[in-house]
């Protein structure tokens, strides 16, 4: 609670410091308006799978994933970008989402509607911003009911003269979802509604459990330095607050304490190097973890049982196509 509202406030401190100048024109220098567009694939395996004894049972998890982002540029200021993952465990964890063994998942798909943003020219700081829409094209979306989600997103960042390059960022962005329902839907019902579910009184047997978030507010900031030509570092830190629909119906026991608002963090660091102008890999280490664990302590942060490590190789689209030709 306390670094969020640290981190909010150091966010509205620096759009307030660049608010008072005149802004200047970015100039993009690529033609092609499919620059940027993407082909990343992954390797990953859990840091608790290193240590047998880390844990009372040792389930290593390993996985591989393919990552499709598509660009679009129809000017030098707006650009439409898409994101989609594919992702197979090759291990069989107790604690997997999956059907069956080794099933190929989908993440949803995110399409960003961005400006790409401009740059006062006195402080330096460049202001981007965008919407986001997700379509419920993953299980557990479907699961939760979700039919879309809109969220408005902003973003500012100031380069500095450090080695090849020192970026800070920091940038948020506010999901509201359209559910079916508040809570996620069972893995079977408990009656049979025959053809239809919205049947008056059976909805109750259908639906039930851990409640749907009606929105989502994630910020938090973002650095990138370039260590030497080609090889550059990145952390980023997410703070995500979901906020639950309320609970209806008389009051029971217990509803005085409920909680209405869950907390989660995100924590990526990078290695990354350009072996060519099109052909990048990269190391790195992904945690994204609740604040509490299961007996209600705190998570240790940073590295716990939830973190990644990754090794992934990514293709930029528009140089492979020009080195083909």
């Amino acid at each position: 609670m306390r670094a969020s509202r640290l981190f909010g406030a150091a966010a509205a401190a620096v759009v307030l410091m660049g608010s008072f100048s005149a802004f200047a024109k970015e100039e993009l220098v690529s033609p092609n308006a499919w620059r940027d567009s993407e082909i990343d694939y992954e390797h990953t395996f859990s840091a608790y799978s290193l240590d047998k004894s880390a844990q009372p049972t040792y389930q290593p998890y390993y996985a591989h994933r393919l990552y499709l982002m598509p660009f679009w540029h129809f000017n030098d200021f707006f650009l439409v970008k898409a994101r989609l993952v594919f992702e197979q465990e090759l291990t069989d964890t107790a604690d997997t989402s999956t059907t069956y063994k080794h099933e190929v998942t989908l993440s949803d798909l995110s399409i960003d509607t961005s400006f790409a943003g401009v740059t006062e020219p006195y402080s330096g700081i460049k202001f981007k911003g965008g919407i986001r829409w997700l379509f419920p094209t993953s299980k557990a979306s479907q699961a939760q009911t979700m039919r879309v989600g809109i969220g408005p997103g902003v973003a500012v960042e100031r380069v500095f003269p450090l080695l090849e390059g020192l970026t800070i960022g920091y940038s948020a962005r506010m999901m509201f979802y359209v559910n079916k329902y508040r809570t996620a839907q069972n893995d079977s019902p408990w009656v049979s509604c025959g053809n239809d579910t919205d049947l008056a009184g059976c909805s109750q047997f259908v639906q039930s459990g851990s409640r749907n978030p009606w929105g989502e507010l994630r910020h938090g900031p973002d650095i990138k330095l370039g260590i030497i030509p080609k090889l550059n570092f990145e952390v980023m830190f997410t703070m995500t607050n979901d906020y639950l629909y309320s609970l209806d119906g008389p009051t029971v026991l217990g509803d005085d304490k409920d909680v209405r608002v869950r907390y989660s963090q995100w924590l990526l660091a990078t290695l990354s190097y350009d072996v060519t102008d099109y052909v990048g890999v990269s190391l790195g280490v992904s945690t994204m973890y609740g604040d509490l664990q299961p007996d209600g302590t705190y998570r240790t942060p940073f590295i716990n049982r939830l973190s990644q490590v990754y090794v992934s190789l990514s293709i930029l689209i528009d140089p492979t196509l020009t080195k083909a030709q």
